[in-house]
């Protein structure tokens, strides 16, 4: 009987669910200060499985699986509304935490409602945010990544005064199908101290802090030292003048206690980056980040990226090569020193360099340290020197590209890039890439791009090679990539499909052999298995 009751809710869910995904639609926030606005739409994707032993490949439980999620928001003059549901049938591949043992999962996971204008705004609910660069609270959504970090609680923002703004909120954060134990309360403000505006040369100073809460009434460890009332500050400041950007913030935290390395210690995190763009074509950006123990969780006996209440981006070249990917850098937010360069000039037309079209140049070096060097007993506290580079070395990445128009109809770019990553394991893995790729404007509906990329590495794995071909007609695109180890297993991973767009729907459908490793996404990253199959994805906004 029971069986046939859990059956008979499933089925409940999913007739809801499906109802809501005709009006429904991911939230979008521009339409708030319309009249009246009803918006909504769709996002599924589903997976049917194959098995591949010859490639170590193994079927799951469920030969099917989908991911899909709907969201209605709705608007009249200052009231707000919205709700999204999400269905898992049972999760795609890498989404297994979502529904533990492949069982399948519809709920509704968003529900807000409020009052918005411009002086005054007040959320109850669920709702997202950001505090400065989010070195201290960022809620988001990435469902790439299968992030969904939401706060469910209550929200206000106000602009008392014309050049600030406060921000504050009290709620739990969802992790997924749950919320936390834990409250968290926060609580922002922004200023507005100085600005001239000038064609010539504009000047603005902004400055900003950031307080954040965390009570943890119940953890998931108690053999070690801990501290159930977490608190952390922050501070900004924003400096721009003609070319000129500086953007610099750092977050402080109470001592708090690490799994699993059960160090109790409080942490930091420092960012400062710069940017100057001159008159000649030529912009330079520096990036300055320090780590130690800088992980804020909602519960600090998890270690889960959807436990994570802040951000910390890698500040590195986000490469979208295929062979690049394989060993990617991954934000090491216990302790890491190390920052990243940017040059790129464009050599005007009419140039030696810059020939009939112009040539763009990219330049990017990136290099990341262990902030100290010893190894600690569980419980213990240490003191690591604020600007310390004498740690071993985690990261580095050198990398050139050049972007050039050949013709009217033709466009080229090409890549060298030399890595260094012992993040992935004990031993170092030392790369050299050189990657091309080239867009053909075949007529005023249609072009194709291509790719060839090559990648040498010393490991055991040794060399890799990939390449892509897309061809898009109109509202319609066809691609095919393989990514293979000819060296060693000499196993192809392919992705052949194509997709059709039209106003606000796009269909795709591919069927592919997925190599398992991290997918990551600015330094955030899961790890996705290894699978065959094909993928049916839809979306549709109104």
């Amino acid at each position: 009987m029971s069986f046939f009751l859990l059956k008979r809710k499933q089925s409940c869910l999913f007739i809801i669910f499906s109802i809501l995904s005709l009006t429904i639609f991911a939230q979008d926030t521009s339409h708030f200060y319309s009249l009246n606005h009803f918006g909504g739409g769709i996002e599924t994707q589903h997976q049917y499985y194959f098995s591949n032993s010859g490639s170590g490949i193994v079927l799951p439980q469920k030969r099917y699986a989908s991911n899909s999620y709907v969201t209605l928001n709705y608007n009249y003059k200052k009231i707000i509304a919205g709700v999204q549901a999400e269905a898992f049938l049972p999760a795609l591949q890498g989404y297994t935490k979502y529904t533990p043992d492949y069982k399948t999962k519809v709920d509704i996971t968003h529900y807000y409602a409020g009052f918005r204008s411009t002086k005054f705004d007040v959320t109850v609910g669920t709702f997202y945010d950001q505090f400065g660069n989010g070195l201290i609270f960022r809620s988001y959504e990435d469902r790439q990544l299968g992030i969904d970090n939401t706060i469910r609680g209550v929200h206000i923002r106000a602009n008392p005064f014309k050049n600030l703004q406060v921000k504050a909120f009290y709620g739990q954060q969802r992790y997924y199908f749950e919320y936390s134990d834990g409250k968290i309360g926060g609580a922002d403000a922004d200023l507005l101290i100085y600005h001239k505006q000038d064609a010539q040369h504009p000047i603005t100073l902004k400055a900003g802090g950031s307080l954040l809460f965390i009570n943890q009434d119940s953890l998931a460890y108690t053999d070690i030292q801990h501290n159930k009332n977490v608190t952390a500050w922050a501070g900004r400041i924003q400096f721009s003048a003609g070319n000129y950007l500086l953007n610099a913030e750092y977050m402080h935290h109470s001592p708090v206690a690490y799994v699993p390395s059960y160090i109790f210690q409080p942490g930091s995190a420092l960012l400062v980056s710069q940017s100057y763009h001159f008159n000649n074509g030529l912009g330079i950006n520096l990036d300055f980040r320090r780590l130690e123990l800088a992980a804020l969780k909602a519960d600090y006996g998890i270690d889960d990226i959807n436990n994570n209440l802040n951000y910390l981006p890698s500040l590195t070249k986000q490469h979208t090569w295929l062979v690049s990917s394989i060993y990617p850098a991954v934000c090491e937010n216990k302790h890491e020193i190390g920052g990243q360069l940017g040059i790129n000039y464009l050599f005007k037309k009419g140039t030696s360099l810059g020939g009939k079209y112009g040539t763009s140049v990219f330049i990017n070096g990136s290099l990341y340290k262990d902030l100290f060097y010893s190894n600690f007993n569980p419980g213990e506290s240490f003191k690591a020197k604020f600007i310390d580079f004498g740690g071993q070395k985690q990261y580095s990445d050198i990398n050139v590209t050049i972007e050039k128009k050949l013709s009217k109809t033709v466009k080229g770019t090409l890549a060298f890039i030399s890595q260094y990553n012992l993040q992935q394991g004990a031993y170092a893995v030392k790369t050299k890439i050189v990657a091309t790729d080239f867009l053909f404007k075949l007529n005023t509906k249609s072009a194709l791009r291509t790719e060839l990329q090559h990648m040498w590495n010393q490991l055991e794995e040794k060399n890799w090679a990939a390449a892509l071909a897309e061809y898009s007609y109109g509202k319609f695109s066809f691609f095919a990539t393989d990514l293979t180890d000819y060296q060693t297993s000499k196993t192809h991973y392919y992705n052949l499909g194509g997709s059709y767009s039209a106003n606000a729907q796009r269909f795709m459908l591919s069927f592919s052999k997925q190599r398992a490793g991290l997918l990551c996404v600015g330094g955030v990253c899961r790890f996705v298995p290894s699978y065959m199959g094909f993928t049916l994805g839809y979306t549709y906004n109104f």
